[in-house]
């Protein structure tokens, strides 16, 4: 309840805490029972104790201004005073009875109103309650011993109000100090809690009273802390697992006990100050339900009475102990897909790697055909692998971007002629126009913009039966995010005009409805049923799209109409790099093979598949290989070997010793400049050149990039 201290502010001048108790002295109220019952105390069925319908008039109200204590009518509905005698006017701190019946009591705290409607719920069942307030008149606080029960003063009220009578329960003046920890105990967002050494309950903050799971718990206690109060304290005769005590408040009652034999077992060491102190996680009942809590337990003495007690206070851990199980989970799940991705990815590398030896091997027509279907099948199932994981990886927040210098027509180019056999198989077109203000080189990641290109010119030969698909890319100039032209794909926030490239791979198709062009960029949508059980996939891919596109600061979109073909296009930032003077090098299919003699290169390679098809993979192209089962015997080769390694393949994941540990030693020995590539069937996109490596390839390793990486190792070989 709130009462003005002066002027027109108002705060809460009643510290509803747990002080239960009957006092033995006769109040008003037993007066007016006697007085109400005497006649009806022979019935067979009794009236309640303190029946809420009893109607005071206002010469009754009146006689009441003859007691010296407070006695004052509180209407819980209107938030207002409607009677106090002289008494509870000075107590309120008011000037006049009209200034406490006109003052507002509208801004009462959270836990005053759960109090006082669990108040007028035991007085709507002829109830009375016993508690404890904390006045502050004239600025001092003073503790009064409270008596409500339910009154009415007309009989048109839909509810009772509620008659409180205060006797004062300490003669004492509370010191500075005190009133101030008693503030700050009372408006403490942490459930703050006293019980004796058996566990019953003594005091608790109205925090505390909040959180409880029962609603009568915060009307038992002490009625004094006194010697009298032992004596009250006995008459209850309360065991430790009821509402509000100290066992009752645990899920685990084996837990509950363990604890409060802990904590009564405990002692201070010789000649210490110090006081026990017992923390623990567990789960505690509320309101809400069972919370995970940090509690702490500490044994001390009461201030009053100086016996042992026990000091409880709480912290809710349930929502970062759930977010901990939810990062561990997320963790767990990345390991068990890091270790899966490995494993599938080792055998992969080896069945697409012997696929491209077969392809370039003698063959008729119909084992011709065979291989093509494998060769067709092996890359369905990494495309699927790949998007599994960039999934988990995008959904744990684990996909790292590059940000280096690249020629976007290179990978374009080298994009579309991944494609073309299959365009060619189907007798359809593929065109290209990229525009000439497109720079020669930008800065970006390379692999994620080719993963993209392939992702949507895969779609449109899919789903394309006659004609063809044709490649744009033009510049455009973003002014801001807003023109993007859909809001669900918008993947930057930034206001100033931006360059951009816009990348258009239209097809004549089948087409996408209007209904599913809305969803086609969600995880596991396609373009229907249909499109799913003819044509198979995740539906994962264009999701991924999707999210790459948004980290790369650009957004998609698509312009489709059934039956016609379907225009994708996306749009990626213009980050022009620092001049450069040496242009990359590229390589065709067979360059490699066009400039004099191999290379002479060790593999590190402990999988005996891996390999014979690594080595066959570099006499295929001309090279000579010596192979080392794992890094340390690498090493041995490296400093005995009377020819001379132009490059090394160092396998990552090797017994012994690894990948990773022979290139450091390797660069220690003084090979600064020699040429290492990492091999890697992992997930995780390290940058293998800041541990030492020239460069890295990823398995299943395709014939035509390792070509690519060795000519660019030959052409700066002396």
């Amino acid at each position: 309840m709130c009462a003005s201290s002066g002027g027109n502010s108002s705060q809460d001048h009643a510290l509803l805490v747990s002080k239960d108790g009957i006092d033995s002295e006769t109040t008003l109220q037993d007066n007016v029972h006697n007085s109400e019952h005497s006649s009806s105390a022979k019935e067979a069925t009794p009236a309640p104790l303190y029946p809420p319908n009893r109607i005071f008039c206002r010469e009754q109200l009146e006689v009441l201004n003859l007691l010296v204590h407070p006695v004052w009518i509180f209407d819980l509905d209107n938030r207002c005073m409607r009677w106090a005698n002289d008494a509870a006017v000075e107590l309120w701190n008011a000037t006049s009875l009209q200034e406490l019946l006109d003052r507002n009591f509208g801004d009462m705290t959270e836990a005053t109103v759960t109090r006082l409607t669990e108040y007028r719920s035991k007085f709507s069942q002829g109830q009375r309650i016993c508690d404890q307030w904390t006045f502050y008149p004239k600025g001092e606080a003073k503790t009064v011993h409270v008596v409500g029960s339910g009154v009415r003063l007309s009989t048109n009220e839909p509810n009772p109000s509620m008659l409180f009578e205060g006797t004062p329960a300490f003669k004492e003046k509370l010191q500075p100090e005190r009133l101030r920890g008693t503030e700050i105990l009372r408006h403490l967002p942490v459930p703050v809690c006293q019980f004796d050494m058996s566990g019953k309950i003594m005091f608790q903050n109205p925090e505390a009273t909040l959180q409880s799971d029962d609603h009568d718990s915060s009307e038992r206690g002490d009625a004094k802390d006194t010697t009298a109060s032992k004596e009250a304290k006995n008459d209850l005769c309360m065991d430790s697992t009821k509402p509000g005590d100290f066992l009752h408040r645990f899920v685990d009652q084996k837990v509950g006990r363990e604890v409060l034999r802990r904590i009564q077992e405990a002692q201070k060491e010789p000649g210490s100050d110090e006081e026990s102190t017992i923390n623990i996680q567990t789960q505690m009942k509320t309101r809400a339900g069972p919370r995970w809590s940090a509690v702490q337990l500490r044994r001390t003495s009461d201030p009053v009475t100086g016996e042992a007690v026990i000091l409880y206070s709480s912290r809710d851990m349930t929502d970062s102990i759930q977010a901990k199980k939810e990062r561990e989970t997320s963790i767990a799940k990345s390991e068990f897909l890091a270790i899966m991705a490995h494993e599938i990815r080792t055998p992969l590398h080896q069945v697409t790697g012997f696929i491209d030896l077969l392809h370039d091997t003698e063959l008729n027509e119909e084992q011709r055909s065979f291989v093509k279907v494998l060769k067709s099948s092996a890359q369905g199932l990494m495309t699927v692998i790949n998007d599994v994981l960039d999934y988990s990886k995008l959904e744990a927040g684990k996909m790292k971007l590059e940000s280096i210098p690249y020629e976007p027509r290179s990978v374009l180019e080298g994009s579309m002629e991944a494609v073309r056999a299959c365009c060619e198989e189907k007798n359809l077109y593929l065109d290209v126009d990229c525009s000439k203000m497109i720079p020669f080189k930008v800065m970006g990641d390379p692999n994620r913009l080719r993963q993209i290109l392939l992702n949507l010119l895969s779609n449109a030969v899919k789903f394309t039966k006659h004609g063809g698909i044709q490649v744009q890319v033009v510049p455009e100039m973003l002014l801001s995010s807003s023109s993007s032209p859909s809001p669900e794909t918008t993947g930057s926030s930034s206001s100033g005009p931006r360059s951009m490239m816009k990348f258009i791979i239209s097809d004549t198709g089948m087409g996408i409805n209007d209904e599913h062009q809305v969803l086609i960029f969600n995880k596991y949508q396609q373009g229907g049923a249909t499109v799913s059980r003819h044509f198979g996939g995740t539906g994962l891919g264009l999701f991924i799209c999707k999210m790459l596109i948004h980290n790369m600061g650009g957004s998609i979109g698509i312009d489709s109409t059934l039956g016609v073909g379907s225009n994708f296009w996306f749009l990626l930032p213009i980050e022009e790099p620092p001049e450069e003077t040496n242009a990359t090098d590229s390589a065709t299919d067979d360059s490699l093979c066009n400039h004099g003699g191999g290379l002479h290169i060790l593999v590190a390679e402990d999988n005996q598949v891996n390999q014979k098809l690594l080595v066959n993979m570099l006499k295929r192209m001309g090279h000579t290989s010596e192979v080392a089962v794992n890094g340390k015997v690498a090493i041995e080769l490296l400093e005995r070997s009377s020819n001379h390694f132009d490059v090394v393949l160092m396998d990552i994941q090797m017994p012994v010793m690894d990948g990773l540990e022979a290139t450091r030693r390797i660069r220690s020995l003084g090979y600064a400049t020699l040429p290492i590539l990492g091999l890697t069937a992992s997930v995780a996109r390290s940058d293998y050149t800041k541990l030492g490596f020239s460069d890295w390839l990823s398995k299943p390793i395709p014939m035509r990039e390792l070509k690519s990486k060795l000519y660019r190792i030959k052409r700066h070989c002396p």
